[in-house]
């Protein structure tokens, strides 16, 4: 695999080795999160109906040790009326004593191996498929506690959060031959009363599509406006639209639950590409890049920690992997999300590439690094008269003209490369960088609310303003 060269390589920086895991080009996904356990204990604590979240929590879960025969098929307890309580029960009171189950032919699932069963472990998804019509509910056992029976007549949506979990899987970990799975699956819309796309706000971004994995994922505020919808009507309609920016998908709710990932961005350029049948979803393929610069760019844009990143190269005879690490954990997802819990380190980048065979020409506008954060570190969204090219302005005053120190030429040149790549992203003879060109709903959401950050004026003013001050010296009105 691509990844064990940098295991190797990395070794000699003194970097620990990190689990080979799917998800391992995309982001750490160490982080913890709830036990099976503690999801169970919260839902039990509550005294509403949970139906709904204690079935989504049964599929959901990556672990199950379901009690089988010698011949290794499931086998079902006859449990008698009132043998065990219920899992949700709605009677607010209760009799002292008195359990509820309702009995039946019931299917014992463990969180914990046992010692004195003979189990099979299984994903929930796997345990939905062994679901027979003769089993009448599922005895669900708990560390140290008492087993309780989740009657079938409270199995709320199996099939439905089964494939929740298939969609969330490949929004997770993004990978080859996922584009007709994710145009066929269905995601959970909000809508207007007029049935037409609801576009709404979301951090760092503005007029985007709502979307959800599954109704029990939204907000009740929000559920009565959700319509289900394939992924091929949602991506259309979102391109049909050229005021929404994005899809933000699950805003309240993660995705996934170990690992798991908060508010997934995915911008009108990644749709409009998997609509054409093309997947540039960070993690399905290498990053092409044209220079090292641009790895330096993406990483800026993703936030990867600069302190203690290295580079690391791997190179091959027809082209040359790079990848960033940092010692550290991190709050950040390499695709575009919000703002995610910390993992611990060392935290790896995408695996990026450079093509000696076919090199991307250097007069190409980047393919990885969004207009919208060259325009960002510009200062295109500064108020008040900042997005002026002439306000920058460094350097020390004379008589006729200003002297200009070493940091001000470096920020000069830094500035000098950002519009110059931001210029490429302006096809010939078009004064406006097209929608479809941004990366990110971030980008797309900035020029949509500062408009001269698209427009070639403004980027020549400010590539003429930048280059006027790479020099030590400049005349005034020059």
């Amino acid at each position: 695999m691509i990844e064990d060269i940098f295991f190797d390589i990395a070794s000699q920086f003194g970097i620990e080795k990190v689990p080979r895991a799917p998800e391992f080009f995309q982001f750490n996904s160490t982080e913890k999160l709830l036990s099976v356990e503690d999801w169970f204990k919260n839902i039990l604590d509550e005294t509403k109906d949970h139906c709904v979240d204690f079935s989504r929590t049964i599929i959901e879960s990556s672990c199950w040790y379901v009690e089988i025969q010698g011949d290794g098929a499931i086998h079902l307890r006859n449990v008698q009326h009132g043998e065990f309580d219920l899992a949700i029960d709605r009677q607010v009171k209760s009799v002292k004593g008195k359990k509820r189950g309702q009995g039946g032919k019931l299917l014992a699932i463990f969180v914990d191996e046992p010692k004195n069963y003979a189990t099979k472990k299984m994903t929930g998804r796997e345990l939905l498929r062994s679901l027979t019509d003769s089993v009448d509910g599922l005895l669900v056992h708990l560390p140290n506690k008492a087993a309780v029976e989740f009657p079938r007549s409270d199995f709320r949506d199996f099939n439905g959060f089964a494939e929740m979990c298939e969609l969330e899987d490949m929004l997770l970990f993004p990978a080859n031959n996922q584009i007709e799975k994710l145009l066929a699956a269905t995601w959970f819309v909000e809508k207007n009363e007029d049935g037409s796309l609801l576009l709404n706000w979301a951090p760092d971004c503005k007029q985007l599509v709502h979307v959800h994995t599954h109704p029990s994922k939204a907000s009740s505020f929000d559920a009565y406006r959700l319509q289900p919808m394939s992924g091929h009507e949602l991506f259309q309609s979102l391109l049909d639209n050229q005021t929404a920016n994005g899809i933000v998908v699950n805003l309240i709710s993660t995705i996934g639950v170990q690992p798991s990932l908060r508010q997934l961005f995915l911008s009108r350029s990644i749709v409009k590409n998997i609509v054409q049948g093309l997947d540039t979803r960070v993690g399905v393929n290498p990053l092409p890049i044209r220079n090292t610069d641009e790895i330096s760019d993406w990483l800026d844009m993703r936030k990867f920690p600069v302190a203690g990143r290295k580079i690391i190269d791997a190179p091959f005879e027809e082209y040359t992997l790079y990848r960033a690490v940092v010692p550290q954990g991190c709050e950040i997802s390499m695709q575009e999300a919000g703002k995610q819990k910390e993992t611990p380190g060392p935290t790896w980048s995408p695996v990026f590439i450079q093509s000696k065979i076919s090199p991307i020409s250097s007069d190409e506008p980047s393919r990885i690094v969004c207009p919208g954060f060259y325009a960002e570190q510009l200062g295109a969204h500064f108020l008040v008269g900042g997005s002026d090219p002439r306000r920058f302005n460094p350097g020390s005053n004379f008589l006729i003209g200003k002297k200009v120190d070493d940091y001000s030429i470096e920020q000069a040149k830094r500035r000098e490369r950002w519009a110059s790549e931001l210029l490429k992203f302006l096809p010939p003879g078009v004064d406006t960088i097209p929608r479809d060109a941004f990366h990110t709903a971030k980008g797309a959401s900035l020029a949509q609310e500062f408009p001269h950050a698209a427009k070639r004026d403004w980027i020549e003013a400010t590539l003429k303003q930048a280059q006027k001050f790479t020099k030590r010296w400049v005349w005034f009105n020059s």
